[in-house]
């Protein structure tokens, strides 16, 4: 219904066909370099075609609304990047809209999501390390927590967890009824190694013992639980978590490098029987499905690269890599709260290199 005219910002009339900017119904191409510097944008559709860019602005913060984003062989997605990341007072995110699958045009469930045979390079602020070890047991009642080192980039705001680090008897490994220990907070203040809790923790998380009761060293590591930082400025979010979720596909010859994003309440595929029309195979969060990667003749670098995200809030895996090889995975958060089931980073056939 809209095409791009020209080089231009998205709120400009002028860089559309017919001039005006594009609205919530309108099916959108993108053929040239297209600025995204809006917090309003709201569409159903956007393609970026061979030679298309849509680049998220890098001086202000963004919000794109959309049913369906799909990046063609040879188009880009950009949300930051290595050398221009998106700078930590800012934000930008894509929201994913709650809109009903039509399984006449999309037996296969593709829709509500963002797939790509393109390029998407998307960096947010960096968080170094995404998770830290504790240096003392995090106890009940405790308002801080002292880590064993500084994070970089970790800001009041964020939010974190602690693990639940009871030893679970077996019993209890399958036990839906079985109440977890898990505790999220929000750090209300930050300075140098302690973080500052918005309340008091309710639980111990203990750190390994030997059997005579000593904390576990190994290697002069005392052995105790990590802190982890769910928080990025860059968010992939579905709009409704309990309605129609979103999900990501990076499929065949894309080029992809996704660093310090969050994706939030993405995936509808579930833990339980597959069905074709109401459970879906292949709906994840974060998914490389048969992801070659560039035409690599030297055969050098990676494939792909997924670094420092935080994937919160799943219901299956929340990271699957199939038939995905030589990508670097690193440094990941994936986080499920009580509704995860399964692995955190699944590698579907089991032959991924």
């Amino acid at each position: 219904t809209i095409v791009s005219a020209g080089n231009g910002n998205w709120s400009s009339a002028s860089t559309w066909n017919p001039a005006r900017v594009p609205h919530s119904s309108d099916i959108v191409l993108i053929t040239h370099t297209v600025v995204y510097e809006s917090t309003t944008g709201d569409v159903d559709v956007i393609g970026v075609g061979a030679n298309g860019i849509l680049r998220f602005s890098t001086s202000q913060n963004t919000s794109l609304r959309v049913a369906n984003l799909l990046v063609q062989p040879q188009g880009t997605l950009e949300v930051g990047t290595q050398s221009t990341p998106i700078p930590a007072n800012l934000t930008a995110e894509i929201v994913i809209k709650n809109k009903a699958l039509n399984l006449t045009t999309d037996p296969n469930q593709f829709g509500t999501a963002l797939i790509s045979l393109g390029t998407v390079t998307m960096h947010g602020s960096v968080k170094t390390p995404a998770f830290v070890r504790t240096s003392i047991e995090p106890r009940a009642g405790n308002t801080t927590v002292m880590l064993e080192t500084a994070p970089s980039g970790w800001r009041v705001g964020d939010r974190i967890f602690l693990p639940d680090t009871r030893q679970v008897d077996g019993d209890d490994w399958f036990n839906s009824n079985y109440q977890l220990q898990v505790e999220e907070r929000t750090i209300s203040a930050i300075s140098s190694n302690t973080i500052t809790l918005s309340s008091a923790l309710s639980y111990d998380h203990r750190g390994a013992r030997d059997a005579d009761g000593t904390p576990t060293i190994y290697n002069g590591i005392r052995y105790l639980p990590h802190v982890g930082n769910l928080t990025r400025n860059v968010v992939i979010r579905s709009e409704n978590p309990n309605g129609t979720r979103g999900h990501t596909l990076m499929t065949h010859r894309a080029d992809v490098h996704i660093k310090y994003v969050q994706f939030q309440d993405l995936g509808r595929t579930r833990a339980i029987p597959l069905n074709a029309s109401s459970n879906h195979i292949g709906r994840y969060p974060l998914h490389t499905h048969q992801l070659w990667g560039p035409v690599n003749p030297s055969n050098t670098g990676y494939q792909f690269e997924l670094v420092g995200n935080a994937i919160n809030d799943s219901l299956k895996w929340p990271m699957a890599i199939h038939g995905s090889h030589y990508g670097l995975i690193q440094q990941n958060i994936v986080f499920g709260g009580s509704q995860l089931t399964g692995a955190g980073i699944a590698v579907e056939d089991g032959s991924e290199t």
